[in-house]
């Protein structure tokens, strides 16, 4: 995580004081020297300093500690002028939509009475990182959330910066406005046997994905967005060991990969076959887990397993609203069924879902599957009804991004990310790279039965 510095904020308009105590305090190292003839009159020993700064400076050994000492009290000028430059603007706009308040009070000097204005502000800390602006308001007594939220855009205005994303909780209210634009210039790679995958790039890190964790994702954007660019920086993580399920709802996009020996059904039968066999697989997992008597399946030596659907959208409307006679359900719901059950229980299984759609509609995507897709994912202009849906309805007002943006939900963390350019060409190299086996040799080992392993020892808490 990026370290974050503290930005003053002031709250009176003439800040003559503190400009000059500011610039005082940046070269106080260039002070010293000069109150040299003060400290012979005085007799403060104000030439002890002096003599340490010219030994200091004299030595290459001693020098280095010198600079970076009095790039420490200069950094204090660059945090004074950018907090003096914030707060006038945040001052403007807490009076100009009535979130801060101006009083005018009489006061008598002398003979003559003389109104002032004084000027009621929520108590204010700012703080700062490579990427992004953290602004803290301490509700005034009488304000109300709404107020709030429903003004959070005027602020984006005023700073002329994206938004990020606005909370209002327990009395205080933060807005994260990003300032820097986040560095996205590598595709994720997979260097170890970590279960996490890279999603991409916020406040100057790579943000992974631990599925153990938080299982199952749901990815959300419209047309050029840029699904298909993300969903190969994702791609090119995967193990070989693990097992992976592409349902191609576009019928050419993934298909490709099939020669290097993934699993990709671009039809209505396959992908039901896929959802089916997926429910399986949590079944089966579940029943050894139980005769073994562990509750995760990493005891048993599993490997993780995920079925990703894009375009979840086109085979759910092309499904039979028929009624099966034996079952008295359609093949929808029956369908929908079992998407329910690997989402409540595929956390402990190991096994995972990825929907990619355009809108996390509930007529398409029931509401219990989608509340336990815990990591989620709205790319590039995403509407406000696309942002409640996936991140609830106190984060339905966040700023559109750019392509090759987006916001994560992680569990209940949510952040803007970004993620690396990555055309088709170059996922067809690095795939090749990689020696995937061909189809027949991936099948005829999947055939094989897997060995039974046995269970790890688990250490008894008191």
């Amino acid at each position: 995580m990026a370290q974050k510095k503290k930005i003053p904020f002031y709250k009176k308009e003439d800040i003559v004081f503190y400009h000059v105590s500011a610039f005082l305090y940046s070269n106080l190292l260039l002070w010293l020297p000069l109150l040299a003839g003060f400290a012979a009159k005085s007799g403060i020993p104000f030439y002890f300093s002096n003599a340490c700064l010219a030994t200091g400076l004299c030595f290459p050994q001693t020098r280095p500690y010198i600079f970076k000492l009095d790039r420490f009290f200069r950094s204090y000028w660059g945090r004074h002028r950018e907090g003096a430059k914030l707060s006038k603007k945040l001052r403007e706009t807490l009076l100009g939509c009535g979130l801060g308040y101006e009083e005018k009070v009489r006061k008598q000097i002398g003979r003559e009475t003389v109104i002032e204005s004084k000027y009621t502000f929520p108590k204010i800390e700012i703080l700062k990182d490579d990427f992004n602006y953290y602004i803290r308001f301490r509700l005034i007594y009488g304000q109300m959330s709404k107020e709030w939220l429903a003004k959070s855009e005027t602020f984006q205005h005023s700073f002329k910066l994206p938004l990020v994303k606005t909370i209002v909780e327990d009395g205080y209210c933060m807005m994260v406005f990003q300032h820097q634009q986040l560095d996205a210039s590598y595709v994720p790679r997979k260097e170890d046997d970590s279960h996490s995958i890279g999603l991409g790039y916020r406040l100057g890190e790579r943000f992974d994905w631990e599925f153990d964790q938080y299982p199952h994702c749901l990815a959300v954007g419209l047309t050029g967005t840029g699904k298909s660019t993300f969903l190969r920086n994702l791609l090119i993580q995967f193990d070989p060991d693990w097992t992976l399920k592409i349902a191609d709802g576009k019928l050419v996009e993934f298909n490709f990969m099939r020669k290097f020996g993934y699993e990709v059904a671009s039809s209505q039968e396959d992908f039901i076959s896929y959802v089916n066999e997926t429910h399986q697989e949590v079944v089966r997992r579940f029943e050894d887990m139980m005769h073994h008597d562990v509750n995760d399946y990493r005891d048993l030596g599993h490997k993780p397993y995920f079925l990703l659907v894009d375009e979840f959208i086109f085979f759910a409307e092309n499904l039979s609203t028929k009624k099966d006679k034996e079952t008295g359900k359609t093949e929808k719901e029956l369908l929908f069924d079992k998407l329910r059950d690997i989402a409540l229980r595929g956390r402990a299984a190991g096994v995972n879902l990825i929907l990619i759609l355009q809108r996390p509609d509930s007529s398409f995507l029931p509401t219990v599957i989608r509340e336990n897709l815990t990591t989620k994912v709205v790319l590039g202009a995403g509407s406000d009804t696309a942002y409640e849906m996936a991140f609830g309805s106190e984060n339905k007002k966040l700023k559109a991004l750019k392509l090759g943006e987006g916001y994560i939900m992680k569990g209940q963390e949510l952040t803007n990310f970004s993620f690396a350019e990555y055309k088709l060409e170059d996922f067809k190299k690095d795939l090749q790279s990689r020696n995937v086996e061909d189809i027949e040799t991936y099948k005829a080992r999947k055939e094989k039965p897997e060995p039974i392993a046995i269970p790890r020892k688990r250490i008894q808490q008191g």
